[in-house]
C-alpha cells in the first residue's frame, strides 16, 4: 500500500466525485447496479435524504476481486454528507489519512475484510442522524485491485407511527401531490383553451391548435411523473410509469421548443410558410432535443456509478443550452423584419404593436430559460435537502407562467385591433420608430427612383393573387397606374397551382381572377400564370420599367432572401403603393365564414337543396332548429322587456294599481251575484213548468197569510196518481218532501 493522498489519479477522482455531489439529485428508487473490472478509487452509487428513522438495505452479490491478498479493510461501502466529504478530501491532501474509510467523518457500512471468503453479503444500516447522505464505494487500491460485483441498494425512511416505508428522499415526499396538482392545472387550461378555440374558431390559426397539443402533452407528462413518484414512494419501483414519463417528456420537450420557434417566426398568424433559414433552425432544434432527451434518460437510469455518467450529464447541459439559444434567433429575425416593415410600408402603428409584442416575447423567453436553467439550479444548491421540493415548485410555476403568457399574448382575436388605429396613434408610432436605432434600415433603397423614359409610356408591373377582387385591390392598382403621367400597367396574377403551394386555397379559380382583372379600368394588360418570385429575366421579357408594390418585405419561396423586391429597390425601379386599411381578401372571407349559417338558411329558403349547398341532413336540421330557438329567445327577451316596463310603471304608481284592482274585484263579485241569481230563477221556473203538466191541475189558495207573505206560494194537487211523487223522488229524493205542497222562498234563494 502506498500513500494515495498525493496521487494525481486520486485527486482527479475526488474532484469528479465532488462535482457529482453538486450535480446529482436525490435519487430514491431501489437501484440495482453492475460493476465489472472497475479499478476506480471512488464509485458513487446513490444520494438520499434521511430522517431520524432512515434505513439502508445493501445487498452485494457475485463479488470478484482481482487480488484478494491486499488489505481489504480499506475496500468497502460508506455513507457521508457533502460537508464531511470536503473535510475528508482535505485530510487526504494533508496526509492525515490514506483512505477515506479511515476517516472518522464517514460512516462505514461494510468493508470487504468481513467477507471471509464469501462472494456476497447483505447488511442493514440504520441511520438516526437526519441529513443528506451519499452511498459510496471506496477502493483504496485503485491501481492494484479490480472489483466486479452486483449491487442492490434500497434507502428509505420509516414513518414514526405506522412504520410504513417511504422510498422518496426527505424533502421530496410531497412531489407526487405537487405534480398531480400541476397536471390538473394544465388540463384545466386545456379545457379553457378548447372553449376559446371553439368560440373564436373563425379566427383561430394552426398555431393555436398546436398550442393546445403542447398544453395537453405537458399535463400528461406531469401526470405520469406524479404516478412515477407515487409508486416509488410506496414500493421503491416505478412499475412502468417511468417509461410513459420519458415518452411524454420527449414529446413535450420537442413540441415546446418547436412552438417557441414557430411563434418566433410568426408562422400561421403572420405568414403561411417558413423561410429556409427558419426551417434550418427547426432542423437543428428537433434533433438536439432528441439527443437531450436520450441523455436525460441515460443520466436518470444509469446512475452516477456509470463510467460515462458525467459525460452524458455534460452532453445534456450543452445540448439544452444550444437549444435555448437557437430558439431565440427566429424571434430576433421577426423583430428585424417588423422594424423594416414599419419604416417602409406606412403602417407604423400596426407594425409597432407587433414589434412590441415580439420584443416582450423575446424578453420573456430569455427570462424563462434563465430562471429554469440557472436560478432553479442555484435554488437546488443552496436550499436544504428538507426543502428540495421548493425548486421543483419554482420551476413548474415559471413554466406555468410562461405558458399563460404565451397563450394570452397570442390568443385568437375575434376583431383585429390593428384596424381601429387613428391618425394620432399612427403619428405617435411613427415618431417612436424614428427615435429607435437598434436595427439598420433599408428604406433609402426604396426611396431612390431611377428616371422614367420620356419617349414612350412607362411600363409599370404589379402582381398578386387578387382573390375576391375588392376595392383594396383596385386602389393599389390605381396608385400604380397614376405613379407616372403616362403609364402602361401590367398586372401579373399567379396561377392556382402556385398560389395553393405557397399561400393556400383560393375562392376564385385562376380564370375567374384573370377575368376580374381585365374588367378593372386601371389595368392595361394581364399577365397570366405570373411567377411567385420575379427576376431580371422576367422584367426583360416584358420590358418592365418599374415594379409597384407595397414596401413590406416578402421572402422568396426558398427562404434564402429577406425581400424578393430587394434587387429592384437597389436599382431604383421600385414604386411603393399604400395598402388600404380595413379591407383584405382574408377579411372578406372572414365575414362570409362568420355569417355562413345565415347564408345557408337564406339559400335554403330560396329553394336551394342541401345537396346544392353541400350541407348534410343533420346540419340542415340543426341550423333550422337553432334559428327557431333564436327566434324564441328574441320573443322571450322582448316579453321580458315589456314585463320590466310594466313592473317599472307599477312601482311608480302603486296606489293607482291598488284602486284598479279593488274596482276589478268589486265588479267581478257584482257580475257573479247577478248571474247566479238569474240562473237560480231559471232553474225554479223550469221545475214549476214541469209540474204544471197536462195531467195535473194546480189550485192557488188565497188566504190572509198569503196576503201578508207575497213570497210564499202553495199549490194543491187532487190527482190520485202518484206520478208527481215519483217525479219528485227521482230529482230530489224522498227525504222531507211533500208531493202536494211546494214552497219557494225567493229571498232565501
Amino acid at each position: 500500500m502506498g500513500s494515495y493522498s498525493s496521487s494525481p489519479l486520486w485527486a482527479r477522482t475526488l474532484a469528479v466525485f465532488v462535482l457529482l455531489l453538486f450535480s446529482t439529485p436525490s435519487l430514491a428508487e431501489i437501484r440495482s447496479s453492475e460493476i465489472r473490472n472497475d479499478e476506480r478509487a471512488i464509485i458513487p452509487f446513490d444520494q438520499f435524504g434521511f430522517t431520524h428513522t432512515g434505513r439502508l438495505e445493501l445487498s452485494v452479490s457475485k463479488i470478484s476481486l482481482s487480488n484478494s491478498n491486499l488489505d481489504l479493510s480499506i475496500v468497502g461501502f460508506f455513507l457521508c454528507t457533502l460537508d464531511s466529504w470536503l473535510h475528508v478530501f482535505q485530510q487526504l491532501e494533508d496526509g492525515e489519512i490514506r483512505c477515506a474509510l479511515q476517516s472518522d467523518l464517514v460512516k462505514t457500512v461494510y468493508t470487504f475484510n468481513s467477507l471471509n471468503g464469501k462472494d456476497s453479503f447483505t447488511t442493514v444500516y440504520n441511520e438516526t442522524d437526519s441529513d443528506q447522505y451519499n452511498l459510496v464505494f471506496a477502493n483504496c487500491h485503485p491501481q492494484q485491485l479490480k472489483v466486479s460485483m452486483n449491487v442492490r441498494s434500497a434507502m428509505y425512511n420509516l414513518d414514526g407511527k405506522t412504520g410504513i416505508r417511504d422510498y422518496l428522499s426527505a424533502g421530496r415526499t410531497v412531489l407526487p401531490r405537487v405534480y398531480f396538482l400541476f397536471s390538473l392545472v394544465y388540463f384545466s387550461i386545456a379545457v379553457v383553451w378548447i372553449v376559446v378555440l371553439y368560440r373564436k374558431r373563425l379566427t383561430a390559426f394552426r398555431i393555436h391548435y398546436f398550442m393546445l397539443a403542447v398544453v395537453i402533452l405537458k399535463g400528461l407528462n406531469l401526470l405520469c411523473e406524479a404516478e412515477d413518484k407515487s409508486y416509488i414512494k410506496r414500493t421503491g419501483s416505478a412499475h412502468g410509469w417511468d417509461v410513459l414519463f420519458y415518452i411524454f417528456s420527449f414529446l413535450k420537450g420537442i413540441s415546446l421548443f418547436t412552438l417557441i420557434v414557430l411563434i418566433g417566426t410568426g408562422w400561421s398568424f403572420i405568414k403561411p410558410y417558413l423561410q429556409d433559414k427558419e426551417k434550418k433552425v427547426l432542423m437543428i432544434v428537433i434533433p438536439l432535443q432528441v439527443i437531450a432527451n436520450i441523455a436525460q434518460v441515460v443520466v436518470d437510469e444509469s446512475g452516477p456509478y456509470g463510467h460515462d455518467w458525467i459525460t452524458w450529464k455534460q452532453v445534456f447541459l450543452l445540448v439544452d443550452v444550444v437549444c435555448c439559444c437557437a430558439v431565440l434567433f427566429p424571434i430576433v429575425w421577426s423583430i428585424k423584419n417588423l422594424r423594416e416593415a414599419a419604416r417602409t410600408d406606412g403602417k407604423a402603428a400596426v407594425n409597432l404593436m407587433k414589434l412590441t409584442l415580439f420584443r416582450h416575447y423575446y424578453v420573456v423567453v430569455i427570462c424563462y430559460i434563465y430562471f429554469t436553467r440557472v436560478v432553479v439550479y442555484a435554488l437546488e444548491t443552496i436550499t436544504s435537502y428538507r426543502y428540495s421540493w421548493t425548486s421543483v415548485v419554482a420551476a413548474e410555476l415559471a413554466t406555468l407562467g410562461f405558458y399563460l403568457f404565451t397563450g394570452y399574448k397570442f390568443k385568437p382575436e375575434a376583431h383585429n385591433p390593428y384596424f381601429v388605429i387613428d391618425d394620432e396613434e399612427e403619428e405617435a408610432a411613427a415618431e417612436a420608430l424614428k427615435l429607435e436605432d437598434e436595427f439598420e434600415l433599408r428604406s433609402s433603397m426604396a426611396s431612390a427612383t431611377a428616371p422614367p423614359p420620356v419617349d414612350r409610356p412607362v411600363r409599370v408591373y404589379a402582381d398578386g393573387i387578387y382573390d375576391l377582387f375588392h376595392f383594396g385591390h383596385a386602389r393599389s392598382l390605381e396608385q400604380a397606374k397614376k405613379s407616372f403621367p403616362n403609364t402602361y400597367l401590367l398586372v401579373g396574377c399567379c396561377s392556382d397551382a402556385v398560389t395553393h403551394k405557397y399561400k393556400g386555397k383560393t375562392v376564385m379559380t385562376e380564370d375567374e381572377r384573370y377575368e376580374s382583372l381585365r374588367h378593372c379600368k386601371w389595368v392595361d394588360e394581364v399577365i397570366p400564370d405570373a411567377p411567385w418570385v420575379i427576376n431580371q429575366e422576367f422584367l426583360d421579357k416584358h420590358r418592365i420599367d418599374y415594379v409597384a408594390h407595397d414596401s413590406l418585405p416578402y421572402a422568396d419561396t426558398s427562404g434564402a432572401g429577406n425581400d424578393v423586391y430587394e434587387f429592384v429597390k437597389a436599382v431604383g425601379k421600385f414604386k411603393e403603393t399604400k395598402r388600404t386599411e380595413g379591407i383584405s381578401t382574408s377579411d372578406v372571407i372572414m365575414r362570409i365564414v362568420k355569417d355562413y349559417n345565415q347564408y345557408v338558411l337564406r339559400n335554403l329558403d330560396r329553394g336551394y337543396s342541401r345537396k346544392d349547398l353541400g350541407v348534410s341532413y343533420v346540419k340542415e336540421k340543426r341550423l333550422r332548429v337553432n334559428r327557431r330557438l333564436k327566434t324564441l329567445q328574441e320573443k322571450v327577451k322582448e316579453q321580458q322587456e315589456k314585463i320590466q316596463i310594466v313592473a317599472k310603471n307599477a312601482g311608480m304608481h302603486p296606489n293607482e294599481w291598488v284602486e284598479n284592482a279593488d274596482r276589478l274585484v268589486a265588479g267581478f263579485l257584482e257580475m257573479f251575484e247577478e248571474g247566479f241569481h238569474k240562473m237560480g230563477t231559471v232553474i225554479i221556473d223550469q221545475i214549476q213548468e214541469r209540474l204544471r203538466g197536462p195531467q195535473s191541475t194546480a189550485f192557488h189558495l188565497e188566504s190572509g197569510e198569503g196576503d201578508k207573505d207575497d213570497d210564499k206560494e202553495e199549490y194543491y194537487d187532487d190527482d190520485e196518481d202518484d206520478s208527481d211523487e215519483e217525479y219528485f223522488e227521482e230529482y230530489f229524493g224522498d227525504e222531507d218532501l211533500n208531493p202536494h205542497i211546494i214552497e219557494k222562498d225567493e229571498k232565501k234563494t
